[in-house]
Protein backbone atom coordinates (compact mmCIF):
# COMPACT_ATOMS: atom_id res chain seq x y z
CA UNK A 1 0.00 0.00 0.00
CA UNK A 2 1.08 3.26 -1.01
CA UNK A 3 2.23 5.96 1.90
CA UNK A 4 -0.74 8.45 1.82
CA UNK A 5 -1.39 11.81 4.35
CA UNK A 6 -4.46 11.64 6.06
CA UNK A 7 -7.12 14.81 6.19
CA UNK A 8 -7.39 17.01 8.34
CA UNK A 9 -8.03 15.20 11.98
CA UNK A 10 -10.50 17.44 13.51
CA UNK A 11 -14.29 17.21 12.31
CA UNK A 12 -14.50 20.33 11.31
CA UNK A 13 -11.89 20.57 8.66
CA UNK A 14 -13.67 17.67 6.94
CA UNK A 15 -16.32 19.94 5.86
CA UNK A 16 -17.64 23.18 4.05
CA UNK A 17 -19.53 24.92 6.55
CA UNK A 18 -22.53 25.99 6.08
CA UNK A 19 -21.75 29.26 6.29
CA UNK A 20 -19.40 29.22 3.25
CA UNK A 21 -21.84 27.07 1.57
CA UNK A 22 -24.38 30.05 2.23
CA UNK A 23 -21.45 32.28 0.97
CA UNK A 24 -20.98 30.13 -2.47
CA UNK A 25 -24.62 30.36 -2.93
CA UNK A 26 -25.29 34.19 -2.09
CA UNK A 27 -22.16 34.70 -4.25
CA UNK A 28 -23.48 32.55 -6.98
CA UNK A 29 -26.80 33.50 -7.67
CA UNK A 30 -26.73 37.48 -7.58
CA UNK A 31 -23.69 36.98 -9.56
CA UNK A 32 -25.37 34.38 -12.17
CA UNK A 33 -28.75 36.29 -12.15
CA UNK A 34 -27.63 39.64 -13.79
CA UNK A 35 -29.39 40.11 -16.99
CA UNK A 36 -30.61 36.47 -16.43
CA UNK A 37 -34.11 37.22 -18.58
CA UNK A 38 -35.20 39.97 -20.15
CA UNK A 39 -33.12 41.70 -22.71
CA UNK A 40 -31.04 38.32 -23.65
CA UNK A 41 -32.63 35.89 -26.09
CA UNK A 42 -32.50 32.86 -25.73
CA UNK A 43 -29.80 30.78 -28.18
CA UNK A 44 -29.69 28.86 -30.87
CA UNK A 45 -28.30 25.86 -28.61
CA UNK A 46 -30.74 26.93 -26.10
CA UNK A 47 -33.87 26.30 -28.35
CA UNK A 48 -32.41 22.76 -28.80
CA UNK A 49 -33.23 22.13 -24.95
CA UNK A 50 -35.83 24.74 -24.49
CA UNK A 51 -38.65 24.16 -27.27
CA UNK A 52 -38.54 20.38 -26.73
CA UNK A 53 -39.07 20.99 -23.12
CA UNK A 54 -42.18 23.36 -23.95
CA UNK A 55 -43.75 20.91 -26.36
CA UNK A 56 -43.13 18.02 -23.66
CA UNK A 57 -45.54 20.73 -21.28
CA UNK A 58 -48.09 21.18 -24.39
CA UNK A 59 -48.03 17.61 -25.54
CA UNK A 60 -47.71 15.35 -21.97
CA UNK A 61 -45.40 13.29 -23.72
CA UNK A 62 -42.24 13.16 -22.37
CA UNK A 63 -40.77 10.71 -23.85
CA UNK A 64 -39.47 11.66 -27.35
CA UNK A 65 -38.14 15.20 -27.48
CA UNK A 66 -39.33 17.34 -30.10
CA UNK A 67 -39.26 20.31 -32.43
CA UNK A 68 -42.60 21.43 -33.45
CA UNK A 69 -43.73 17.85 -33.11
CA UNK A 70 -40.13 16.32 -34.95
CA UNK A 71 -38.40 14.50 -32.81
CA UNK A 72 -35.17 15.64 -32.08
CA UNK A 73 -32.79 12.54 -30.12
CA UNK A 74 -29.56 14.62 -30.62
CA UNK A 75 -29.25 14.78 -26.47
CA UNK A 76 -31.11 12.62 -24.10
CA UNK A 77 -33.99 14.42 -22.69
CA UNK A 78 -32.83 14.97 -18.79
CA UNK A 79 -31.70 18.87 -19.45
CA UNK A 80 -35.10 19.27 -21.13
CA UNK A 81 -36.73 17.51 -18.06
CA UNK A 82 -35.84 20.04 -15.86
CA UNK A 83 -36.63 22.86 -18.12
CA UNK A 84 -40.02 21.17 -18.28
CA UNK A 85 -39.78 21.33 -14.74
CA UNK A 86 -38.94 24.56 -14.31
CA UNK A 87 -41.32 26.40 -16.77
CA UNK A 88 -44.15 24.24 -14.99
CA UNK A 89 -43.64 25.45 -11.50
CA UNK A 90 -43.16 28.79 -12.29
CA UNK A 91 -45.97 28.64 -15.14
CA UNK A 92 -43.35 30.68 -17.38
CA UNK A 93 -41.50 29.94 -20.20
CA UNK A 94 -39.79 33.18 -19.67
CA UNK A 95 -36.16 32.92 -20.69
CA UNK A 96 -34.72 33.70 -16.45
CA UNK A 97 -36.80 30.26 -16.15
CA UNK A 98 -35.53 28.29 -18.94
CA UNK A 99 -32.22 29.33 -17.65
CA UNK A 100 -32.83 28.33 -14.10
CA UNK A 101 -31.73 24.64 -14.13
CA UNK A 102 -28.41 25.68 -15.21
CA UNK A 103 -27.82 28.48 -12.58
CA UNK A 104 -29.12 25.50 -10.32
CA UNK A 105 -26.55 23.47 -11.28
CA UNK A 106 -23.93 25.22 -11.56
CA UNK A 107 -24.66 26.28 -7.38
CA UNK A 108 -24.80 22.86 -7.21
CA UNK A 109 -21.24 21.82 -8.94
CA UNK A 110 -19.65 24.82 -6.78
CA UNK A 111 -21.07 23.53 -3.63
CA UNK A 112 -20.01 20.24 -4.28
CA UNK A 113 -16.33 20.87 -5.63
CA UNK A 114 -15.71 23.13 -2.15
CA UNK A 115 -16.42 19.98 -0.62
CA UNK A 116 -14.59 18.08 -2.30
CA UNK A 117 -11.54 20.00 -1.52
CA UNK A 118 -12.54 20.72 2.04
CA UNK A 119 -12.58 17.46 2.87
CA UNK A 120 -8.78 17.33 2.16
CA UNK A 121 -7.48 20.79 2.88
CA UNK A 122 -10.02 22.56 4.90
CA UNK A 123 -12.92 24.93 4.81
CA UNK A 124 -11.13 28.19 3.93
CA UNK A 125 -9.36 26.25 1.01
CA UNK A 126 -12.95 24.56 -0.09
CA UNK A 127 -14.47 27.83 -0.30
CA UNK A 128 -11.95 29.55 -2.48
CA UNK A 129 -12.14 26.63 -4.68
CA UNK A 130 -16.11 27.03 -4.80
CA UNK A 131 -15.72 31.00 -5.65
CA UNK A 132 -12.73 30.07 -8.15
CA UNK A 133 -15.53 27.77 -10.00
CA UNK A 134 -17.84 29.82 -10.44
CA UNK A 135 -15.95 33.25 -11.72
CA UNK A 136 -13.92 30.75 -15.03
CA UNK A 137 -14.92 31.74 -17.82
CA UNK A 138 -17.04 28.45 -18.55
CA UNK A 139 -18.43 28.87 -15.10
CA UNK A 140 -19.73 32.11 -15.65
CA UNK A 141 -21.16 31.48 -19.17
CA UNK A 142 -22.24 27.94 -18.87
CA UNK A 143 -24.30 28.65 -15.97
CA UNK A 144 -26.20 30.81 -17.52
CA UNK A 145 -26.92 28.80 -20.71
CA UNK A 146 -30.21 26.57 -20.87
CA UNK A 147 -28.13 23.51 -22.19
CA UNK A 148 -26.72 20.73 -21.24
CA UNK A 149 -22.60 21.28 -20.30
CA UNK A 150 -23.49 22.93 -16.59
CA UNK A 151 -25.66 20.44 -15.91
CA UNK A 152 -23.05 17.72 -17.21
CA UNK A 153 -20.82 19.49 -15.09
CA UNK A 154 -22.19 19.06 -11.81
CA UNK A 155 -23.36 15.21 -12.27
CA UNK A 156 -19.63 14.61 -13.00
CA UNK A 157 -18.26 16.78 -9.95
CA UNK A 158 -21.13 15.04 -7.81
CA UNK A 159 -19.93 11.22 -9.00
CA UNK A 160 -16.45 12.56 -8.06
CA UNK A 161 -17.26 13.68 -5.07
CA UNK A 162 -19.34 10.60 -3.86
CA UNK A 163 -16.39 8.01 -5.19
CA UNK A 164 -13.67 10.49 -3.47
CA UNK A 165 -15.65 10.42 -0.06
CA UNK A 166 -16.28 6.45 -0.05
CA UNK A 167 -12.75 5.26 -1.58
CA UNK A 168 -10.40 7.47 -0.82
CA UNK A 169 -8.30 8.16 2.59
CA UNK A 170 -10.62 5.41 4.69
CA UNK A 171 -9.86 2.54 6.31
CA UNK A 172 -9.39 -0.09 3.74
CA UNK A 173 -11.12 -3.18 4.94
CA UNK A 174 -14.53 -1.31 5.79
CA UNK A 175 -17.05 -0.77 3.07
CA UNK A 176 -17.91 2.12 1.56
CA UNK A 177 -20.99 4.25 2.98
CA UNK A 178 -23.82 3.18 0.89
CA UNK A 179 -24.71 6.64 0.71
CA UNK A 180 -21.73 7.51 -1.32
CA UNK A 181 -21.82 4.32 -3.30
CA UNK A 182 -25.83 5.17 -4.50
CA UNK A 183 -24.55 8.98 -4.91
CA UNK A 184 -22.20 7.94 -7.57
CA UNK A 185 -24.15 5.34 -9.46
CA UNK A 186 -27.28 7.95 -9.46
CA UNK A 187 -24.63 10.69 -10.57
CA UNK A 188 -23.59 8.07 -13.21
CA UNK A 189 -27.24 7.98 -14.56
CA UNK A 190 -28.14 11.44 -14.79
CA UNK A 191 -24.67 12.25 -16.90
CA UNK A 192 -26.25 9.51 -18.88
CA UNK A 193 -29.42 10.99 -19.55
CA UNK A 194 -27.23 14.51 -19.96
CA UNK A 195 -25.20 14.21 -22.76
CA UNK A 196 -25.38 9.64 -23.24
CA UNK A 197 -22.77 7.40 -23.00
CA UNK A 198 -19.57 9.94 -22.86
CA UNK A 199 -21.66 11.09 -19.33
CA UNK A 200 -21.09 8.01 -17.21
CA UNK A 201 -17.38 7.51 -18.85
CA UNK A 202 -16.43 10.92 -17.67
CA UNK A 203 -17.24 9.47 -14.21
CA UNK A 204 -16.73 5.50 -14.37
CA UNK A 205 -13.63 5.73 -16.35
CA UNK A 206 -11.46 8.24 -14.42
CA UNK A 207 -12.13 6.35 -11.27
CA UNK A 208 -11.48 3.04 -12.48
CA UNK A 209 -8.35 4.29 -13.62
CA UNK A 210 -7.51 5.57 -10.12
CA UNK A 211 -8.39 2.12 -8.94
CA UNK A 212 -6.09 0.58 -10.48
CA UNK A 213 -2.84 2.76 -9.55
CA UNK A 214 -4.29 2.78 -5.68
CA UNK A 215 -3.86 -0.53 -5.44
CA UNK A 216 -6.05 -1.12 -2.42
CA UNK A 217 -9.87 -3.14 -2.45
CA UNK A 218 -11.45 -0.65 -0.96
CA UNK A 219 -12.44 1.56 -4.54
CA UNK A 220 -13.12 -1.86 -6.06
CA UNK A 221 -15.49 -1.97 -3.27
CA UNK A 222 -17.93 1.10 -4.33
CA UNK A 223 -17.43 0.64 -8.30
CA UNK A 224 -18.08 -2.80 -8.02
CA UNK A 225 -21.39 -2.68 -6.25
CA UNK A 226 -24.20 -5.20 -7.62
CA UNK A 227 -27.03 -2.88 -6.36
CA UNK A 228 -25.76 0.15 -7.97
CA UNK A 229 -24.67 -2.06 -11.35
CA UNK A 230 -27.98 -2.64 -11.66
CA UNK A 231 -29.34 0.31 -11.03
CA UNK A 232 -27.18 2.05 -13.59
CA UNK A 233 -27.55 -0.24 -16.68
CA UNK A 234 -31.86 -0.26 -15.78
CA UNK A 235 -31.62 3.53 -15.66
CA UNK A 236 -29.72 3.94 -18.81
CA UNK A 237 -30.83 1.52 -20.70
CA UNK A 238 -34.48 1.98 -19.55
CA UNK A 239 -35.63 4.58 -21.09
CA UNK A 240 -34.42 4.35 -24.62
CA UNK A 241 -35.76 0.83 -24.52
CA UNK A 242 -39.04 2.42 -23.78
CA UNK A 243 -38.34 4.96 -26.51
CA UNK A 244 -37.42 2.51 -29.13
CA UNK A 245 -40.26 0.14 -28.94
CA UNK A 246 -42.53 3.24 -30.34
CA UNK A 247 -39.80 4.94 -32.35
CA UNK A 248 -37.18 2.89 -33.45
CA UNK A 249 -35.91 6.04 -35.20
CA UNK A 250 -34.41 6.48 -32.07
CA UNK A 251 -31.05 4.06 -32.51
CA UNK A 252 -30.10 5.81 -35.67
CA UNK A 253 -30.38 9.04 -33.91
CA UNK A 254 -28.08 7.29 -30.89
CA UNK A 255 -25.41 5.99 -33.24
CA UNK A 256 -25.17 9.27 -35.70
CA UNK A 257 -25.10 11.52 -32.10
CA UNK A 258 -22.25 9.50 -30.33
CA UNK A 259 -20.87 6.83 -32.76
CA UNK A 260 -20.25 8.88 -35.51
CA UNK A 261 -19.33 12.33 -33.72
CA UNK A 262 -16.73 10.45 -31.74
CA UNK A 263 -15.19 8.70 -34.98
CA UNK A 264 -15.58 11.02 -37.33
CA UNK A 265 -18.12 9.99 -39.55
CA UNK A 266 -20.30 12.39 -39.00
CA UNK A 267 -18.33 16.17 -40.57
CA UNK A 268 -16.79 18.40 -38.42
CA UNK A 269 -14.40 21.06 -37.64
CA UNK A 270 -10.79 19.32 -37.71
CA UNK A 271 -9.15 20.50 -34.45
CA UNK A 272 -5.70 19.08 -33.72
CA UNK A 273 -4.77 16.72 -31.09
CA UNK A 274 -3.41 19.51 -28.41
CA UNK A 275 -6.58 21.50 -28.85
CA UNK A 276 -7.92 21.02 -25.04
CA UNK A 277 -4.39 21.51 -24.00
CA UNK A 278 -4.39 25.40 -24.68
CA UNK A 279 -8.47 26.04 -24.86
CA UNK A 280 -8.87 24.43 -21.38
CA UNK A 281 -6.28 27.31 -19.84
CA UNK A 282 -8.33 29.61 -21.96
CA UNK A 283 -11.40 29.28 -20.74
CA UNK A 284 -10.01 28.62 -17.40
CA UNK A 285 -9.32 32.35 -17.25
CA UNK A 286 -8.87 34.67 -15.25
CA UNK A 287 -7.81 32.08 -12.62
CA UNK A 288 -5.35 30.45 -14.77
CA UNK A 289 -2.12 32.20 -13.83
CA UNK A 290 -2.90 31.10 -10.13
CA UNK A 291 -2.00 27.15 -10.80
CA UNK A 292 1.46 28.16 -11.42
CA UNK A 293 2.28 28.91 -7.46
CA UNK A 294 -0.76 26.58 -7.07
CA UNK A 295 1.55 23.80 -8.22
CA UNK A 296 4.54 25.32 -6.34
CA UNK A 297 2.34 25.03 -2.82
CA UNK A 298 2.02 21.24 -4.38
CA UNK A 299 5.58 19.88 -4.25
CA UNK A 300 6.22 21.85 -1.34
CA UNK A 301 3.59 20.04 0.60
CA UNK A 302 5.78 17.22 2.40
CA UNK A 303 2.36 16.01 4.18
CA UNK A 304 0.11 16.45 0.64
CA UNK A 305 -2.78 13.88 0.29
CA UNK A 306 -0.77 11.62 -2.71
CA UNK A 307 -3.79 9.65 -2.92
CA UNK A 308 -6.24 12.67 -3.32
CA UNK A 309 -3.70 14.46 -6.12
CA UNK A 310 -3.43 11.08 -7.75
CA UNK A 311 -7.32 10.76 -7.98
CA UNK A 312 -7.61 14.57 -9.17
CA UNK A 313 -5.22 13.86 -11.75
CA UNK A 314 -7.11 11.00 -12.99
CA UNK A 315 -10.18 12.82 -13.04
CA UNK A 316 -8.50 15.42 -15.52
CA UNK A 317 -6.31 13.58 -17.62
CA UNK A 318 -9.14 10.56 -18.26
CA UNK A 319 -11.88 13.25 -19.28
CA UNK A 320 -8.90 14.84 -21.33
CA UNK A 321 -7.84 11.62 -23.24
CA UNK A 322 -11.41 10.58 -23.98
CA UNK A 323 -12.45 14.08 -25.70
CA UNK A 324 -9.12 14.60 -27.57
CA UNK A 325 -9.79 11.03 -29.18
CA UNK A 326 -12.95 12.07 -30.37
CA UNK A 327 -13.16 13.68 -33.52
CA UNK A 328 -15.58 16.60 -32.44
CA UNK A 329 -13.91 19.13 -30.55
CA UNK A 330 -16.14 22.42 -29.20
CA UNK A 331 -14.33 23.96 -26.33
CA UNK A 332 -17.42 23.55 -23.81
CA UNK A 333 -16.26 19.82 -24.30
CA UNK A 334 -13.31 20.57 -21.70
CA UNK A 335 -15.41 21.53 -19.05
CA UNK A 336 -15.77 18.50 -17.47
CA UNK A 337 -12.07 17.96 -16.99
CA UNK A 338 -11.36 21.18 -15.59
CA UNK A 339 -13.31 21.27 -11.62
CA UNK A 340 -9.69 20.13 -10.52
CA UNK A 341 -8.08 22.56 -11.78
CA UNK A 342 -9.77 25.06 -9.19
CA UNK A 343 -8.76 23.22 -6.32
CA UNK A 344 -5.31 23.97 -7.41
CA UNK A 345 -5.77 27.46 -8.09
CA UNK A 346 -6.83 27.72 -4.70
CA UNK A 347 -3.78 26.24 -3.24
CA UNK A 348 -2.28 29.24 -4.97
CA UNK A 349 -4.40 31.64 -3.73
CA UNK A 350 -4.35 30.48 -0.26
CA UNK A 351 -0.01 30.61 -1.12
CA UNK A 352 -0.32 34.27 -2.48
CA UNK A 353 -2.28 35.39 0.18
CA UNK A 354 0.00 33.75 3.40
CA UNK A 355 3.08 35.37 1.79
CA UNK A 356 3.73 38.85 1.39
CA UNK A 357 6.52 40.40 -0.61
CA UNK A 358 7.06 44.04 0.05
CA UNK A 359 8.74 44.93 -3.79
CA UNK A 360 5.68 42.87 -5.13
CA UNK A 361 3.39 44.58 -3.23
CA UNK A 362 4.31 48.62 -3.85
CA UNK A 363 5.06 47.22 -8.20
CA UNK A 364 0.92 45.64 -7.87
CA UNK A 365 0.22 49.22 -6.08
CA UNK A 366 1.78 50.96 -8.67
CA UNK A 367 0.41 49.31 -11.51
CA UNK A 368 -3.50 49.01 -10.31
CA UNK A 369 -2.89 52.86 -10.11
CA UNK A 370 -1.45 53.54 -13.44
CA UNK A 371 -3.78 50.92 -14.79
CA UNK A 372 -6.81 52.79 -12.67
CA UNK A 373 -5.98 55.97 -14.65
CA UNK A 374 -6.14 55.03 -18.01
CA UNK A 375 -9.15 53.20 -17.56
CA UNK A 376 -10.91 56.38 -16.42
CA UNK A 377 -9.42 58.41 -19.68
CA UNK A 378 -10.38 55.53 -21.68
CA UNK A 379 -13.77 56.01 -20.40
CA UNK A 380 -13.57 59.55 -20.34
CA UNK A 381 -12.99 59.70 -24.31
CA UNK A 382 -15.01 56.74 -25.32
CA UNK A 383 -18.07 58.33 -23.60
CA UNK A 384 -16.54 61.93 -25.46
CA UNK A 385 -16.35 60.18 -28.64
CA UNK A 386 -19.51 57.84 -28.31
CA UNK A 387 -17.29 54.61 -28.86
CA UNK A 388 -19.85 51.97 -26.96
CA UNK A 389 -17.61 48.90 -26.93
CA UNK A 390 -14.43 50.80 -25.51
CA UNK A 391 -17.16 52.87 -23.30
CA UNK A 392 -18.35 49.46 -21.95
CA UNK A 393 -14.96 47.57 -21.64
CA UNK A 394 -12.80 50.57 -19.82
CA UNK A 395 -15.10 50.98 -16.74
CA UNK A 396 -14.44 47.24 -16.01
CA UNK A 397 -11.11 47.12 -16.28
CA UNK A 398 -10.81 50.18 -14.14
CA UNK A 399 -12.88 48.90 -11.58
CA UNK A 400 -10.43 45.36 -12.08
CA UNK A 401 -7.47 47.92 -11.46
CA UNK A 402 -9.03 49.72 -8.50
CA UNK A 403 -9.54 46.36 -6.99
CA UNK A 404 -5.56 45.00 -7.89
CA UNK A 405 -5.15 48.62 -5.83
CA UNK A 406 -6.89 48.00 -2.58
CA UNK A 407 -5.36 44.25 -2.68
CA UNK A 408 -2.01 46.03 -2.79
CA UNK A 409 -2.91 47.98 0.24
CA UNK A 410 -4.77 45.23 2.23
CA UNK A 411 -1.61 43.12 1.52
CA UNK A 412 0.87 46.32 2.84
CA UNK A 413 -1.28 45.95 6.33
CA UNK A 414 -1.22 42.65 6.57
CA UNK A 415 -4.94 42.35 6.46
CA UNK A 416 -4.87 38.95 5.28
CA UNK A 417 -8.35 38.09 6.56
CA UNK A 418 -9.58 40.87 3.58
CA UNK A 419 -7.49 39.83 0.61
CA UNK A 420 -9.36 37.15 -0.71
CA UNK A 421 -12.93 39.22 0.29
CA UNK A 422 -11.19 41.71 -1.65
CA UNK A 423 -10.55 39.22 -4.71
CA UNK A 424 -13.45 38.14 -4.90
CA UNK A 425 -15.61 41.07 -4.56
CA UNK A 426 -13.56 42.40 -7.66
CA UNK A 427 -14.03 39.61 -9.91
CA UNK A 428 -17.57 39.65 -8.50
CA UNK A 429 -18.37 43.65 -9.60
CA UNK A 430 -16.03 43.40 -12.91
CA UNK A 431 -18.39 40.16 -13.75
CA UNK A 432 -21.92 42.32 -13.31
CA UNK A 433 -20.32 45.08 -15.28
CA UNK A 434 -19.10 42.84 -18.06
CA UNK A 435 -22.97 41.03 -18.34
CA UNK A 436 -24.95 44.55 -17.71
CA UNK A 437 -22.63 46.65 -20.66
CA UNK A 438 -20.29 44.63 -22.55
CA UNK A 439 -22.17 41.09 -23.23
CA UNK A 440 -25.48 43.03 -24.56
CA UNK A 441 -23.08 44.31 -27.54
CA UNK A 442 -22.65 40.48 -28.86
CA UNK A 443 -26.17 39.34 -28.68
CA UNK A 444 -26.34 38.32 -32.15
CA UNK A 445 -29.83 36.66 -31.72
CA UNK A 446 -31.32 39.60 -30.91
CA UNK A 447 -32.62 40.46 -34.01
CA UNK A 448 -34.19 37.87 -34.74
CA UNK A 449 -36.02 37.90 -32.10
CA UNK A 450 -37.16 40.93 -32.82
CA UNK A 451 -38.20 39.54 -35.71
CA UNK A 452 -40.42 37.18 -34.08
CA UNK A 453 -42.00 40.16 -32.01
CA UNK A 454 -43.01 42.05 -35.34
CA UNK A 455 -43.98 38.80 -36.92
CA UNK A 456 -46.61 37.91 -34.16
CA UNK A 457 -47.59 41.68 -34.25
CA UNK A 458 -48.55 41.60 -38.09
CA UNK A 459 -49.65 37.86 -38.35
CA UNK A 460 -53.71 37.40 -38.84
CA UNK A 461 -55.11 35.74 -35.81
CA UNK A 462 -54.54 32.10 -35.89
CA UNK A 463 -52.67 32.53 -39.08
CA UNK A 464 -50.19 29.38 -39.76
CA UNK A 465 -46.32 30.43 -39.98
CA UNK A 466 -44.46 28.41 -42.51
CA UNK A 467 -40.64 27.69 -41.59
CA UNK A 468 -38.76 26.87 -44.24
CA UNK A 469 -35.00 25.93 -44.60
CA UNK A 470 -34.25 27.56 -41.26
CA UNK A 471 -30.55 27.11 -40.65
CA UNK A 472 -30.68 28.46 -37.34
CA UNK A 473 -34.13 27.68 -35.37
CA UNK A 474 -33.68 29.73 -32.85
CA UNK A 475 -36.54 32.08 -33.99
CA UNK A 476 -39.28 29.12 -33.41
CA UNK A 477 -39.08 29.63 -29.57
CA UNK A 478 -40.72 33.58 -29.91
CA UNK A 479 -43.34 32.51 -32.30
CA UNK A 480 -46.64 30.91 -31.13
CA UNK A 481 -49.87 29.82 -32.78
CA UNK A 482 -50.22 27.85 -35.53
CA UNK A 483 -46.45 26.77 -37.48
CA UNK A 484 -45.48 24.09 -39.68
CA UNK A 485 -41.66 22.95 -40.07
CA UNK A 486 -39.85 21.98 -43.19
CA UNK A 487 -36.37 21.33 -42.98
CA UNK A 488 -35.56 21.50 -46.80
CA UNK A 489 -36.87 24.13 -49.20
CA UNK A 490 -37.04 22.14 -52.23
CA UNK A 491 -39.43 19.91 -50.47
CA UNK A 492 -41.84 22.88 -48.98
CA UNK A 493 -41.66 24.03 -52.81
CA UNK A 494 -42.52 20.97 -54.60
CA UNK A 495 -45.26 20.29 -51.98
CA UNK A 496 -47.11 23.76 -52.35
CA UNK A 497 -47.01 23.32 -56.20
CA UNK A 498 -47.91 19.70 -56.49
CA UNK A 499 -50.83 21.03 -54.07
CA UNK A 500 -52.15 23.95 -55.83
CA UNK A 501 -52.48 25.84 -53.21
CA UNK A 502 -54.49 28.58 -53.56
CA UNK A 503 -54.49 30.76 -50.23
CA UNK A 504 -51.68 33.46 -49.09
CA UNK A 505 -48.57 31.77 -46.74
CA UNK A 506 -46.65 33.67 -44.34
CA UNK A 507 -43.44 32.20 -44.67
CA UNK A 508 -40.38 32.64 -42.24
CA UNK A 509 -37.25 31.53 -44.33
CA UNK A 510 -33.69 32.96 -45.55
CA UNK A 511 -33.78 35.49 -48.07
CA UNK A 512 -31.72 33.51 -50.30
CA UNK A 513 -34.91 31.73 -50.82
CA UNK A 514 -37.20 34.45 -52.02
CA UNK A 515 -36.63 34.81 -55.41
CA UNK A 516 -37.57 31.04 -55.60
CA UNK A 517 -40.87 32.18 -54.61
CA UNK A 518 -41.23 35.01 -56.55
CA UNK A 519 -41.20 32.16 -58.69
CA UNK A 520 -44.93 31.07 -58.11
CA UNK A 521 -46.64 34.06 -56.83
CA UNK A 522 -46.12 37.73 -55.67
CA UNK A 523 -44.51 37.81 -52.43
CA UNK A 524 -44.87 40.70 -49.52
CA UNK A 525 -42.32 41.43 -47.06
CA UNK A 526 -43.89 41.39 -43.81
CA UNK A 527 -40.54 41.69 -41.48
CA UNK A 528 -36.90 42.85 -43.50
CA UNK A 529 -34.34 40.26 -43.55
CA UNK A 530 -32.21 40.33 -40.22
CA UNK A 531 -28.64 39.00 -39.19
CA UNK A 532 -26.62 37.05 -39.04
CA UNK A 533 -28.45 34.24 -41.47
CA UNK A 534 -30.42 37.02 -43.52
CA UNK A 535 -33.99 35.47 -42.20
CA UNK A 536 -36.89 37.34 -43.44
CA UNK A 537 -40.67 36.88 -43.12
CA UNK A 538 -42.73 37.26 -46.35
CA UNK A 539 -46.35 36.70 -47.72
CA UNK A 540 -46.61 34.48 -50.50
CA UNK A 541 -49.44 34.87 -52.70
CA UNK A 542 -49.83 31.72 -54.78
CA UNK A 543 -51.11 32.72 -58.94
CA UNK A 544 -52.25 30.03 -61.28
CA UNK A 545 -50.81 30.83 -64.58
CA UNK A 546 -47.05 30.54 -62.43
CA UNK A 547 -47.90 27.62 -60.98
CA UNK A 548 -48.56 26.05 -63.75
CA UNK A 549 -45.72 27.35 -65.25
CA UNK A 550 -43.08 26.54 -62.40
CA UNK A 551 -45.20 22.74 -62.84
CA UNK A 552 -44.13 21.87 -66.13
CA UNK A 553 -41.22 23.64 -65.75
CA UNK A 554 -40.27 20.91 -62.86
CA UNK A 555 -41.93 18.03 -64.53
CA UNK A 556 -39.00 18.22 -67.61
CA UNK A 557 -36.63 17.08 -65.52
CA UNK A 558 -33.86 18.21 -63.15
CA UNK A 559 -32.14 20.93 -65.07
CA UNK A 560 -34.97 23.40 -64.43
CA UNK A 561 -33.87 26.67 -63.93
Amino acid sequence: MEDQAAPPTHPADRALSWRSALIVTIFGATLLMVRFGPGWALTYHEVYFSQPAREFLESGDWLSPRILGETNYQKPPLTCWLIAASMALFQSDAEWVVRLPSLVAGLVAAIALGMLAARWYGDRVGLMAALLHLTTFYGIFQARLAEADMPLCAAVIVGMLCYARGAIGSDDQARPSWGWTLGFFLAAVAAFHIKGPVGPAFIGLPCGFHAILARRWRPWRLLLDPIGWVLLVGGCVGYFLTVYLRDPSVLDDFRVHNLDRFTGVMPSDRQGPLYYFYMGPLIFLPWTPLLVPGIRALLLDTERPRDFWRFLACWTGVVLAIITMSSWKHKHYAIPALPPLSILAALGLRRLNDIVRPAAVRTAAGGGLVALVACLAATIWAVAGRHALMGSVAPALGVGAAGAFVLAITRHKQWRKASVPVVFGTAWCVVVMVQSFVMPLFDRYQAQTELALQLESRRERNETIDMVALIDPQVVWYLSGPRTFTREFPDYERDLVREDQQGGRLIVTPETYVKALREIGSVETVVAPVPPNGLTAVRLQPEQARMARHRGVNEEGPERR
